[in-house]
């Protein structure tokens, strides 16, 4: 996810920089695992052993790959109580899988997950800060050239996805094969991470959720559609650890009568996000190339993904990422609204909406269910606002390149 890179552009702010990566050096496991109670120790040894300078308040040290080594997770703890003027910063793969197996201690270390690259940060990427300070600013309906152009950018960013190391191998070379391998090549990292940091037991129940996430977006999901042969239960243990390492995030069915949102799920009614919608396509096996590109998004459930990865992108550090969606509980009734979000105190309703497909008759009857003031369809539209049920709730188009805007309509006045 492009952790290292932020931690190592975050090190040029030190005096010096020191990084210890477990998985390409595991012979340093050993004074861990000797020393974890022992922080002077253990950084004796690695000074001597990497034979660089460890200062206090003067270094920062990244212990890259922690996840190798469960002794240096706990070793954590022991810098915070007994070397709290030590700038310690860890990072791993699939680290959660490791937290659930051992006893660690809540207070002493600070968590913070990263995110893929949003189309914002694409944008910057791709040296197109024009497109990203327009998208950033309030919505506004743009002119009809610009709207294209920076639609066009948002479809390629769909492809992509947010994950550094494809969106820099495509800018630079401008090759979507090149950049499909490298999405290739991190899909079979995951799944052969599974092997490395899950239970025997649990590897297979993880990998047939994993596959059948991207199959199964934009509606609920269903076990027995991920495996027929493995029990729900033993499937929902494999879900579970993939919401645990934030490949996953479920989207709980919600009435949507009253605040909080959470208060009214069915627990057994939920849709499935990945956390990156350009692995999606590797996973499906969908190549990328320029009709592909040309005809934007062929299933629309990747249109929804890619909506709630621009969503969680503008998550605040350290907070958990809650999205809900409704339907009708009225037996035979097909109307569904994709998204709802708490906005300030009141409930926002989100459709997001595929070519000239949709479905405003079903956002236009829950606005007239739940008396809701405002509505919004996510489109490839321009920006527009309207109305619906005889005018008594607006509804804003937004196009996707705002989608981020409905996160910070949720966090500011």
């Amino acid at each position: 996810m492009g952790k290292t890179w932020l931690v190592r552009e975050l090190g040029r702010q030190f005096s010096s920089y020191v990084e210890v990566n477990l998985e390409e050096s595991p012979e340093l496991m050993i004074y861990f695992q000797e020393h974890r109670g022992e922080p002077q120790k253990l950084i004796q040894k690695l000074q001597a052993s990497l034979n660089k300078k460890i200062t206090l308040k003067e270094t920062l040290l990244f212990i890259d790959e922690i996840q190798e080594c469960p002794d240096a997770i706990l070793s954590l703890r022991y810098f915070k109580e007994k070397m709290p003027d030590l700038h310690v910063i860890a990072a791993g793969s699939l680290i959660e899988f490791a937290l659930n197996e051992i006893s660690f201690p809540v207070g002493r270390v600070d968590f913070m997950h990263v995110f893929p690259m949003n189309f914002t940060e694409y944008l910057q990427a791709a040296n197109l800060e024009s497109f990203a300070e327009i998208i950033q600013d309030q919505p506004i309906a743009l002119d009809q050239l610009i709207h294209e152009k920076i639609m066009n950018e948002f479809k390629t960013y769909t492809l992509l996805g947010g994950l550094p190391e494809v969106i820099s191998t495509y800018l630079e070379e401008k090759d979507l094969g090149q950049a499909q391998s490298i999405q290739q090549s991190l899909v079979a990292n995951y799944r052969s991470d599974f092997a490395k940091y899950a239970s025997k037991a649990q590897v297979n129940y993880i990998k047939s959720v994993f596959d059948s996430i991207p199959r199964q977006l934009g509606g609920k999901f269903i076990f027995a559609k991920a495996s027929s042969e493995s029990k729900s239960r033993d499937l929902n243990t494999g879900l579970q650890l993939l919401q645990d390492a934030q490949l996953a995030y479920k989207c709980h069915h919600s009435s949507g009568n009253s605040l909080p949102l959470g208060a009214e799920i069915n627990e057994s009614k939920f849709k499935v996000y990945f956390v990156d919608t350009g692995l999606c396509h590797r996973i499906l096996g969908l190549q990328l190339n320029q009709q592909f590109l040309n005809e934007f998004i062929q299933f629309g459930g990747i249109c929804e993904n890619v909506v709630v990865q621009e969503i969680f992108a503008k998550t605040p550090p350290n907070t958990e990422p809650l999205i809900y969606y409704w339907h009708r509980e009225e037996k035979s009734s097909g109307a569904e609204v994709d998204l709802l979000l708490d906005r300030q105190g009141e409930i926002l309703p989100i459709e997001v909406k595929r070519g000239s497909g949709g479905r405003r008759k079903s956002l236009s009857l829950f606005c007239e269910e739940k008396k809701a003031k405002v509505a919004y369809m996510v489109a490839d539209h321009p920006f527009e606002v309207g109305s619906i049920n005889n005018r008594k709730t607006k509804l804003i188009t937004l196009p996707y390149y705002y989608s981020s805007s409905l996160m910070e309509s949720l966090t500011e006045k």
